[in-house]
């Protein structure tokens, strides 16, 4: 038997599954999918968190690349400098 989400994973299942409905539709969901009794209130909280979560996620990753861009940048600016003290050796 596959274990019973948190209440956190059945509202974002519900949400993918739904689309854009209320946060009544999405606990009578999550209610009849996965036996959580949930309220609405908390399902409004939940999607704020997830909400928060994805956006937190695309600031990562919008780091991640400009980290990796800064970094190559410094990379060649650090070459030319190793040639000349090689040269000057």
């Amino acid at each position: 038997m596959a274990e019973q989400p948190s209440k956190l994973q059945a509202v974002q299942l519900a949400k993918e599954e739904l689309r854009e409905v209320d946060s009544e539709a999405i606990a009578a969901y999550v209610e009849a999918q996965f036996g959580i009794a949930i309220k609405p209130a908390i399902v409004t909280v939940l999607l704020a968190s997830l909400r928060e979560r994805e956006t937190l996620e695309q600031i990562r990753r919008k780091a991640r690349v400009e980290h990796k861009r800064l970094r190559a940048e410094e990379g060649e600016e650090e070459k030319p400098r190793k040639k000349r003290q090689e040269a000057s050796s």
